[in-house]
């Protein structure tokens, strides 16, 4: 069994900056005051047309937003945003050093956590550091297969 999973799929943008709320709130549609260091916000955002284009999860830290995307879309993302950007005063960035984790259940995890705002039963969203040396947290049990054990990897 996997206590937690780190969800490569996943990246991390950043929006600060005074306007960084107004910024964002007319281009996504759940409401941005809901995201917070408590909670999390599952939100898409749409093209003019109401097509949808991206989804993501935004919760805020420090005085940023941060955005958590899929990793193939996040240039795009970056791009879009950027573009959209004018005069707001905002600056967005590329976070590489915290990843993304998921977790069935509850385990008290150090990092930051959240209950998916999807539904609950799909577990929670852990942001923890990146760096190697800083997850120490993110044990594998031994249910995985040799070649992904790190003992399989020379480890």
């Amino acid at each position: 069994m996997i206590e937690n999973l780190q969800l490569e799929n996943r990246a991390i943008l950043e929006i600060s900056g005074h306007d960084r709320k107004k910024f964002l709130q007319g281009l996504i549609t759940n409401d941005v005051n809901k995201a917070t260091e408590k909670n999390l916000i599952y939100t898409a955002m749409l093209n003019a047309q109401g097509r949808f284009l991206y989804e993501f999860f935004i919760f805020e830290l420090a005085e940023k937003l941060i955005l958590d995307c899929d990793s193939n879309r996040r240039d795009e993302i970056f791009k879009k945003l950027n573009f959209y950007k004018l005069r707001s005063k905002v600056e967005i960035t590329k976070n590489d050093e915290l990843a993304v984790f998921w977790n069935l259940k509850n385990k008290d995890f150090q990092d930051l956590q959240f209950v998916d705002p999807r539904n609950p039963e799909m577990g929670f969203r852990i942001y923890a550091d990146n760096r190697p040396s800083q997850n120490k947290n993110i044990e594998l049990c031994n249910t995985l297969t040799p070649a992904l054990s790190p003992q399989g990897r020379g480890g």
